[in-house]
């Protein structure tokens, strides 16, 4: 696990600073959805204060299973030709996330990857490539938002990973985030992976303050399980995973995260004993593109 900090350079008691989270694109398959890609793609160049996290799987690499039967089937110069290809495809991915480009929280590592003969992996190229830290496969982050002119922060925990839960039901993949991160205390945890779709706020934390008026503060902690950008799909003899697992298509789809300082009411700054006190507005939102309608004529 890694831990990062992040320091945004917006003013963020003005306008929200806007986290995109993304993952699980599989660019290369006939299933990539080119139009919601774009949506996203739009959706994140035309949004104020905006930034993003990568969750992985970014092409369709070799999957580990046949990275080891692959990688010990051919030879050292073999090797070297397969690489060769590769880079010529994964400059391609390069270049249709450009836009990203400093503009990246960080990018983790996926189950889709390729690793190269000098050590390093295809992922944490893309990382190189967008300027951006290279998360691994979980990390925490803590993003630090400061007022104009350095008065007052606020602080928000976030936990991301690529993810490894998988189930026909929605419940399933939730319950995997829920039980196997609780014991680690953020304000947001994310993951990809399982082409899930849902935001969601699981408990209500207290906590016992260790200062000032007796008491518990009150935490909510907000998870989301994002999708992704490849469909299900049949077109004659070939089909996907999706359907050879008996698992309904999910609907593509991104995250969103809105971060805003707000003053506290003034009944709130009174009871804890400060003038400057500040609240975090959070949103925790799923979105998808815009679907096309159709009217019976």
């Amino acid at each position: 696990m890694q831990h990062k900090i992040f320091h945004s350079v917006f003013d963020s008691s003005k306008k929200a600073v806007n986290i995109f989270v993304f993952g699980d694109m599989q660019w290369g398959v006939k299933g990539f959805n080119q139009e919601a890609w774009e949506q996203f793609e739009h959706e994140f160049k035309t949004t104020e204060n905006a930034l993003a996290i990568g969750l992985g799987d970014y092409m369709d690499d070799f999957r580990p299973t046949m990275r080891d039967r692959i990688y010990k089937a051919v030879d050292h110069e073999t090797k070297l030709s397969l690489e060769k290809m590769y880079l010529t495809e994964h400059d391609k991915l390069i270049r249709k996330m450009e836009f990203l480009d400093g503009k990246m929280i960080g990018v983790h590592n996926g189950h889709h990857c390729y690793e190269f003969t000098s050590g390093i992996n295809s992922d944490q190229r893309l990382a190189s490539a967008l300027h951006a830290p290279y998360l691994g496969w979980v990390a925490t982050n803590r993003i630090v938002l400061s007022e104009k002119k350095g008065i007052g922060s606020c602080v928000y925990t976030i936990l991301s990973m690529h993810g490894q839960a998988n189930g026909r039901r929605t419940g399933a993949a939730t319950g995997w985030m829920e039980n196997n991160f609780s014991n680690i205390i953020v304000d947001q945890y994310v993951m990809g992976h399982n082409v899930k779709s849902i935001a969601w706020t699981p408990e209500e934390r207290w906590l016992i303050r260790r200062k000032g008026k007796a008491g518990i503060t009150y935490q909510l902690p907000r998870m989301m399980n994002v999708g992704g950008f490849s469909n299900g799909y049949t077109d004659g003899w070939e089909t996907t995973w999706v359907e050879r697992m008996g698992f309904k298509p999910q609907p593509v789809s991104w995250g969103l995260i809105t971060l805003k300082i707000v003053s506290a009411s003034k009944e709130m700054s009174e009871r804890e004993e400060t003038s400057r006190l500040r609240r975090l507005h959070v949103e925790n939102i799923i979105r998808h593109p815009d679907s096309i309608v159709t009217t019976d004529e």
